[in-house]
């Protein structure tokens, strides 16, 4: 259940339900190794372009994240700078 600060922000967007907490039971563990990294990397990548492409506020932090990465690539290309 989102906090009651995320919840007056969410209302106007989403229908906000309540309900009791599932059970353990009904949850299913999902394995955290990364099989392939490379391809994790990649799909990571493109779903943050694509999100960047958003127009307006919702797009911001993806845009300025990508700046970051791609800051990142470059120093990692050029350590001397």
């Amino acid at each position: 259940m989102p906090s009651p600060a995320a919840a007056n922000g969410l209302a106007g967007l989403f229908a906000i339900l309540t309900a009791e907490e599932l059970p353990e039971s009904a949850w299913l563990d999902l394995p955290t190794e990364v099989v392939n990294l490379d391809a994790f990397k990649r799909i990571v990548a493109q779903a943050h372009q694509e999100l960047a492409s958003l127009d307006g506020p919702a797009g911001a932090p993806f845009r300025a994240a990508l700046r970051c990465a791609k800051q990142e690539l470059e120093k990692r290309k050029n350590p001397q700078q």
